[in-house]
C-alpha cells in the first residue's frame, strides 16, 4: 500500500497512477473493516456495554483515518500535476477533463475519508453525551478536531 507521499511521487505514468490508486483503495478497504464494524454498532441499545472502551476504540482510528486522507489528497493533487498533463495542442477544457479522469476516483475516496472522520467525531461525541461527559464549555462545543481534517 502507498504509505507516504514519497510513494505517490514515485508514480510516473497515468497507468501507474491507476494501479497505485486501485491497490491503495483495496488495501484501505481491508484496513478499515474493524472501524466499520465499530461504527456499525448501535450504541443506543445494549450493543455496547462498555461505552468508554467503545469510545476509545473508535477515537484511536482518527489519526489513521487522517493519514489515509492526506494520502488521498496527495493522489488528487499529484494527478493534477504537470507530470500527467496532456502535451501537444490541447484546449484548457480538454486538459481539465483529463485531470478529472485521473483524479476523480481519488476525490471520491477523499470524500469517503472526510465523512469517516466526521463519523468518528460524531460517535465519540455521542458516547460522551451518553456517559454524561461534558462536551461543551459555556455553550461552546469542545470538539476541537472539527475544523482541521488532519487533526488527530
Amino acid at each position: 500500500m502507498v504509505g507516504n507521499i514519497r510513494d505517490v511521487l514515485k508514480i510516473k505514468t497515468p497507468e501507474d497512477m491507476y494501479k497505485a490508486f486501485h491497490h491503495f483503495e483495496i488495501e484501505l478497504d481491508q484496513h478499515l473493516i474493524p472501524l466499520d464494524e465499530l461504527l456499525d454498532k448501535n450504541i443506543l441499545s445494549g450493543d455496547v456495554t462498555d461505552m468508554e472502551g467503545h469510545m476509545a476504540a473508535v477515537e484511536c482510528w482518527r489519526n489513521r483515518a487522517s493519514k489515509y486522507l492526506y494520502l488521498a489528497d496527495a493522489f488528487v493533487e499529484y494527478a493534477k500535476s504537470q507530470r500527467f498533463a496532456l502535451g501537444g495542442n490541447v484546449t484548457d477544457a480538454m486538459r481539465r477533463q483529463y485531470e478529472k479522469t485521473l483524479s476523480g476516483p481519488c476525490v471520491a475516496l477523499q470524500r469517503r475519508l472526510e465523512n469517516l472522520i466526521d463519523n468518528i467525531d460524531s460517535r465519540v461525541n455521542l458516547c460522551k453525551k451518553r456517559m454524561g461527559v461534558e462536551t461543551s464549555v459555556g455553550g461552546v462545543r469542545m470538539n476541537t478536531n472539527r475544523g482541521n481534517r488532519y487533526a488527530a
